[in-house]
């Protein structure tokens, strides 16, 4: 065996966990950040449509 080699199961089980760490947290934590723009972009246009429906609403129905 070369000196790089795993010897137990634990030894195993670290270097997994550190491996997942390194390579998968960033990405959790992008994908986050990505859905939260999303959302903040859906209120916005949510937000839009309401006022812009309202001020069509308006003009068509003679501001009554």
């Amino acid at each position: 065996m070369s000196d790089d080699a795993i010897t137990s199961d634990h030894d195993r089980i670290v270097e997994i966990h550190t491996l997942l760490r390194e390579n998968l947290v960033p990405k959790v934590a992008d994908h986050e950040s990505r859905i939260r723009r999303l959302e903040k972009a859906v209120w916005l246009a949510a937000g839009l449509a309401a006022a812009g429906g309202s001020a069509i609403g308006s003009l068509i129905g003679g501001g009554a």
